[in-house]
């Protein structure tokens, strides 16, 4: 389009002169008769209007009705005086716009020194200088004031009609002076908005010329870019046949352009089938237009690509279609480096959590492990099942808190031959133990279940996490369904099936009737750290580690869920044809084992900021015959072995505490009694806290959680035998 400039916006009229009209005046003299003379010949009264007249009439030289105009008059005696009232005239926006100055104004400043301080208040201020006799001439005075267009002199006895001309021209002087100043900004600022316009307006045909010559190269380079560039560029017609085979689709995929040329796309690069995702795409751009997505494509060496494709319908001048320009990029190499990438993320932050929640979690299974040995002495034999229960599902817990840490350095769990039924039947117990009363669990085991070969910790992890999220999908309650069975599955079921392989396969089924999983986000919930739940109630890692866990089994994990009715996951893991053996069950640790550590009386001081394991661990060894004294944190652990230094024989402290922590609180002891002995409790695992630790000289290391013996024989050691070292 043409180039049109603007219209210019509208210069705004002057300021009216009258505006500024200014009539006030400041007389500064030493001599109240001065004041007086002044206010005769300026002011208002009657007498000087009568005198003013008549001088008019005698002397004809200004108008009678000029002469008669009133001046607004203020007086001062000294210059500090006047210098006040200039300032607060120029505070309230009634400046004056001329001063009559005395030369010689003793004992204060003279008129020259007043007249230099009324400028720097008020610049614009018109002086007349009124001397009869002055120290200084003329060219000293002007050249010590150095603005001679702003004064002049005034010679004692003064004439009265030249007093009237002098501020008749003086004050017309300032009022004009204003007004030329208002014009000159208006001009200023009229002339920056007409440079500001040209710019704008010079700036957009610039633009638009360079845009008209961007165009024109565009339109000559478009051809090389079609040769030139790296991503596949071929141009078929809506039958498929192939128009333009750029160097790019040359590089990707083998064929030369003669070679590609009049062929058929479908059968140069995906055999003659159209998969689903192809004729999705085919449909997208008919009827949007566009499509972008990822296909398989097949290269002229019989290798499968992934390709990232951007494709777009091609119209003729009329708006019909008439071809499909397809952008196709080989991103195989991408997506493997994606994938390890992906994986190494994954193990690294796993990695990183784990050593957080070991801590945690061994602080909670701790109390549980201690408090079993006492139960087994206390409660009746009805209560030792239950009690067995507990302290098996501890055991596991430990384990599986141990297996987390060795999946994460990357250690492959011990497979043994695994009974599907009783791992079911383990989980049974669990969930109707825990589970809320509302859900209704039912446990459909298989008749001659196939035996399988893994981990039965990390199986049970699987079923257990799969459950945990059916029991958070029935708020209100429900039903959830544990079901065992035997699958062959065929090579055309596995193919149709991603990390499946043909055979014999143990399948648990976990079903739910709750809230179900929205379509938009069961491909997101594998996801690592990916959770639904409110913040404190996941971590994310949940479905994520079971599906790692499911495929390291070299098995596989279908779902299907909707939303309002429930979900199903089915886990399918190879069977095997090893026969399970039945885990030998621990003797109990107790009875005289047990009594055979009991202490004499000795004063035991415990540190630990986790309450329920403090208390249980003094409820405990208070049982097998020790005192106690405890802290909850390095601090309190201090003052109470200072309370008590000659009577504690040993020292049993966590490592990880508030306010001083164990390693703090250790090189303190070690300060105060370098023979303490100090056994440390830590749920840390890492093999650099370990080796941290053992620098304190600490006489034995406990990893929680931790048996009743362990505890009770590490202090039997370190009081009966000195100090081993750790």
């Amino acid at each position: 389009m043409p180039f049109s400039s603007p219209p210019l916006s509208p210069i705004p009229p002057p300021p009216d002169p009258a505006l500024e009209k200014n009539h006030r005046i400041l007389v500064v003299d030493d001599n109240p008769a001065i004041h007086e003379d002044f206010r005769k010949i300026l002011g208002t009264d009657a007498a000087a209007d009568e005198f003013a007249g008549a001088k008019a009439d005698v002397f004809g030289d200004l108008p009678s009705a000029a002469m008669r105009l009133k001046f607004e008059l203020s007086f001062a005696a000294q210059g500090e005086r006047a210098l006040e009232l200039v300032q607060a005239a120029a505070a309230a926006g009634r400046r004056y716009a001329m001063v009559f100055m005395d030369v010689r104004m003793p004992p204060g400043w003279d008129g020259l020194e007043t007249t230099q301080k009324l400028w720097e208040v008020d610049a614009d201020l018109q002086v007349v200088i009124c001397t009869a006799y002055s120290d200084k001439s003329w060219e000293e005075m002007m050249e010590s004031l150095g603005h001679p267009e702003r004064v002049l002199i005034l010679k004692k006895p003064f004439d009265t009609v030249e007093v009237l001309q002098l501020a008749h021209a003086l004050t017309e002087k300032w009022s004009l002076l204003q007004a030329a100043r208002r014009n000159t900004k208006e001009l200023e600022r009229t002339v920056k908005v007409r440079t500001r316009e040209l710019v704008a307006s010079n700036m957009r045909l610039e633009a638009e010329t360079a845009s008209h010559q961007a165009a024109a190269e565009r339109v000559r380079e478009q051809a090389m870019l079609l040769e030139e560039a790296r991503d596949a560029i071929i141009l078929a017609d809506l039958t498929g046949t192939i128009l333009l085979w750029n160097r790019g689709a040359e590089s990707c995929y083998g064929w030369t352009a003669i070679e590609a040329a009049g062929q058929n796309v479908l059968v140069l690069l995906y055999d003659g089938s159209a998969s689903e995702e192809l004729v999705v795409a085919r449909r997208a751009v008919n009827e949007k237009g566009s499509w972008q997505g990822e296909l398989a494509q097949r290269t002229k060496d019989g290798r499968v690509v992934t390709a990232e494709c951007r494709w777009t319908l091609v119209c003729d001048a009329t708006g019909r279609p008439k071809s499909i320009l397809g952008i196709n990029r080989d991103i195989t190499e991408k997506k493997l480096l994606e994938a390890k990438l992906l994986r190494v993320q994954r193990l690294e932050s796993i990695g990183t959590l784990a050593g957080g929640i070991a801590h945690d979690l061994n602080n909670i299974l701790q109390p549980i492990t201690l408090a079993m040995d006492v139960f087994r002495t206390q409660l009746p034999a009805s209560s030792l099942g239950m009690v067995e229960l507990v302290s098996s599902n501890a055991q596991r817990a430990t384990s599986l808190v141990r297996q987390v840490l060795s999946f994460a350095r990357g250690v492959e769990g011990e497979r043994r031959p695994i009974q599907p039924n009783a791992l079911a039947e383990e989980i049974a117990s669990i969930v109707r133990e825990t589970f809320p009363k509302a859900i209704d669990f039912q446990l459909c085991p298989a008749e001659d279940a196939w035996p399988l070969l893994g981990d039965s910790t990390q199986l049970h992890q699987v079923l257990l996490n799969l459950c945990v999220n059916a029991r958070d999908a029935l708020p209100d309650g429900g039903t959830l369904t544990l079901a065992v069975e035997n699958i062959d599955i065929s090579e055309r079921e596995a193919a149709m099936q991603p990390n499946a392989a043909a055979g014999r396969h143990v399948v648990f089924t976990v079903t739910d009737s709750g809230t179900g999983i929205p379509a938009a986000l069961r491909e997101k919930i594998w996801d690592p750290f990916f959770t639904t739940k409110e913040q404190g109630k996941g971590t994310g890692l949940g479905l994520a580690t079971t599906l790692s866990i499911v495929r390291s089994h070299g098995g596989f994990i279908t779902l299907l869920s909707e939303e309002g009715r429930g979900t199903t996951f089915r886990v399918f893991v190879p069977a095997s044809e090893a026969v399970p053996v039945a885990a030998a069950q621990p003797a109990p640790v107790g009875g005289s084992d047990l009594q055979a550590l009991h202490g004499h009386g000795e004063l035991i001081l415990i540190v630990d900021d986790e309450a329920p394991l403090l208390s249980v661990l003094r409820h405990t060894l208070q049982f097998f015959g020790y005192r106690v004294v405890s802290g909850t944190n390095g601090a309190e652990g201090l003052g109470a072995y200072t309370k008590n230094i000659g009577e504690i024989k040993a020292v049993i402290t966590d490592m990880v505490m508030p306010v001083m922590d164990g390693p703090a609180m250790i090189g303190a002891l070690k300060k105060l009694n370098p023979g303490v002995k100090v056994i440390a409790t830590t749920g840390m695992s890492s093999d650099v806290a370990i080796e941290t630790i053992r620098r304190l000289g600490v006489e034995r290391i406990i990893a929680k959680p931790c048996a009743t013996r362990a505890i009770l024989l590490a202090l039997r050691e370190i009081i009966t035998e000195g100090s081993p070292s750790a």
